[in-house]
C-alpha cells in the first residue's frame, strides 16, 4: 500500500481524470519534471509510454517509492528548491504540476519558476480543484467550510481557484493557457457530504446553475507567453477522444439494435396477447350462449314441474270436483301454474304432452 495519500492509480481509459488527462497530454518519449511526484503513480504511467522522468516530492516516504520508476527524485518544498541546481541545469520537454499549486504560498511564482525549466517547445501541464462546485456552494449555504482529507477542500490548501482565478494565475505567471479541460463530478459524489433531499428544489436549481457547478479540477496545459503551441500533445488527446467517440458511437449501435430487437419482441407478444384476446371474446361469447341455453332449460324445467300443477287442476276440472278445484285455485302455486299453463301453450309439444298425461290420469281408475 502506497504512503502517500496522493497516490491515484492511472486508468488511460478514464478520461475524466485528471491523472489520465495529464499523461495523455505528454507527448510519448517526453523527457518529463513531475512536481509533486507522490509515490510515482503518474510517472509509472508515462514511463509506460516511453517518457523519462524526474521527480520532486516533499514527504520522504513517497519520495523514496518514486524513486523506482524515476531517474531521480529530489525530496524538498519546490517553493524553496533551486530547480536549476537541483536538477544539474536539464531542461524537460513537459513539467507536470498536479494538485500542487493550491497548496503553496505563492503559486504564481513558482509556476514561473518550474516554467523556466522547459526546453524550447516544451508545456506545462497544471490541475488545479475548483472551488466553486456545486457541492462546495452548498456546504456554504449551510455555513459550513469544512475541510476533508482531500479533494475539493483538502485541510492542506492554501489557495482556492475557480475559473477567472486560474486564468490570472497562469497570466501572472507569465503563461499562455493552450488548452482547457475539465473533470466533472456530480454534486452527490464528491468527499463533500451533501442531503440533496434536505434541500428546496429552487435552491439546488440555483447551486446547479452555471458551467462551473460540476467542474472538479481544472486541467491546464500552457507555455510561457509567445512561445510555441505544443500541438502534439493535445493532438494525441485529441485523437484519444475520437477513438473514444467511435467506440461510444458503435455502442450506441449496438443499444439501438438490441432496442429493436426488444421492439420485435415486444411486437411480437402483442400479437400473441391480441391473438389471446380475440380467444378470450370467442369464448365469453359461447359461455354467452350456453348460459342462454341454460336459462331456457331453467325456464322449461319451471315448465315442466308448473305442469304437474296444472295437470292436478286439469284433472280436477274434468271429474267435476269443484271441491278440489276451489282448493287447487286458492293454493300458492296455482298462479303459478296458471302462468306455466300460459307459458306451456306457447310450446305445442310440452302443451300436448300435458294434457295426454292429464288425460290418461284422468282415465285410470280411482286408487289405481
Amino acid at each position: 500500500m502506497s504512503s502517500s495519500r496522493y497516490a491515484r492509480e492511472v486508468d488511460l481509459a478514464d478520461l475524466n481524470s485528471s491523472h489520465t488527462q495529464a499523461v495523455l497530454l505528454t507527448p510519448e518519449g517526453s523527457t518529463v519534471l513531475d512536481v509533486g511526484v507522490a509515490d510515482g503513480s503518474v510517472a509509472r504511467a508515462l514511463v509506460a509510454r516511453s517518457c523519462t522522468v524526474w521527480g520532486v516530492e516533499i514527504e520522504p516516504d513517497a519520495a523514496a517509492e518514486a524513486k523506482g520508476v524515476c531517474e531521480q527524485v529530489v525530496v524538498g518544498d519546490v517553493e524553496s528548491l533551486d530547480l536549476e541546481s537541483s536538477f544539474d541545469g536539464r531542461r524537460f520537454d513537459v513539467v507536470l504540476l498536479l494538485d500542487v499549486l493550491e497548496h503553496l504560498v505563492d503559486p504564481a511564482a513558482t509556476l514561473r519558476r518550474t516554467a523556466a525549466t522547459l526546453r524550447p517547445g516544451g508545456h506545462v501541464v497544471v490541475s488545479l480543484p475548483n472551488v466553486t462546485h456545486s457541492a462546495v456552494r452548498l456546504d456554504l449555504l449551510r455555513g459550513r467550510f469544512s475541510y476533508t482529507e482531500a479533494g475539493l477542500l483538502d485541510r492542506t490548501h492554501l489557495r482556492f481557484f475557480d475559473a477567472a482565478g486560474v486564468a490570472q494565475l497562469f497570466a501572472d505567471a507569465g503563461m499562455d493557457v493552450v488548452e482547457s479541460l475539465r473533470v466533472t463530478v456530480p454534486v452527490d459524489a464528491t468527499e463533500i457530504d451533501v442531503d440533496l433531499a434536505s434541500l428546496a428544489p429552487e435552491v439546488l436549481a440555483e447551486a446547479m446553475s452555471g458551467t462551473e457547478s460540476e467542474t472538479y479540477q481544472f486541467v491546464v496545459t500552457a507555455v510561457p507567453s509567445g512561445a510555441e503551441r505544443p500541438a502534439a500533445a493535445t493532438g494525441t488527446l485529441t485523437a484519444l477522444l475520437q477513438h473514444q467517440v467511435r467506440e461510444l458511437t458503435a455502442r450506441l449501435g449496438e443499444a439501438t439494435a438490441y432496442s429493436r430487437a426488444l421492439e420485435a419482441q415486444d411486437a411480437q407478444k402483442s400479437a400473441y396477447i391480441g391473438e389471446l384476446g380475440d380467444r378470450v371474446h370467442a369464448l365469453e361469447a359461447t359461455l354467452r350462449e350456453r348460459m342462454a341455453e341454460l336459462a331456457l332449460m331453467h325456464e322449461q324445467h319451471l315448465a315442466l314441474t308448473a305442469s304437474v300443477e296444472v295437470k292436478d287442476a286439469y284433472i280436477a276440472d274434468l271429474r267435476g270436483d269443484p271441491r278440489r278445484k276451489a282448493e287447487i285455485e286458492s293454493h300458492a302455486g296455482y298462479a303459478v301454474a296458471d302462468r306455466a299453463y300460459t307459458a306451456l301453450q306457447r310450446r305445442p309439444l310440452l302443451l300436448r304432452t300435458a294434457r295426454w298425461v292429464a288425460r290418461r290420469a284422468a282415465n285410470r281408475p280411482a286408487g289405481g
